[in-house]
């Protein structure tokens, strides 16, 4: 086995392209499909955040906040007290 010392001239970094595609490269049909449905579920999350918020007479507290998160990630009711 032969072993030679790396000099750098070969690093990953240097030959490796870039994890992000350029500007003008497409998105595979998966790809937009994927784009789409997070748009509209952030879309979605948007509205019940508007909706609960003016429900709560439009003050944004801690236990608000709380609550947005557990009605929002967890599927629970959201309540007034």
């Amino acid at each position: 086995m032969n072993f030679k010392p790396h000099d750098g001239s070969s690093c990953h970094r240097a030959s490796s392209r870039s994890p992000l595609p350029s500007a003008d490269a497409r998105p595979s049909f998966f790809g937009r499909v994927y784009a789409a449905i997070m748009k509209t579920r952030e879309a979605d999350a948007q509205r019940q955040m508007a909706r609960l918020l003016r429900q709560s007479g439009g003050r944004l507290t801690d236990d608000m906040e709380r609550r947005f998160s557990e009605h929002l990630l967890g599927g629970g009711n959201f309540r007034l007290n």
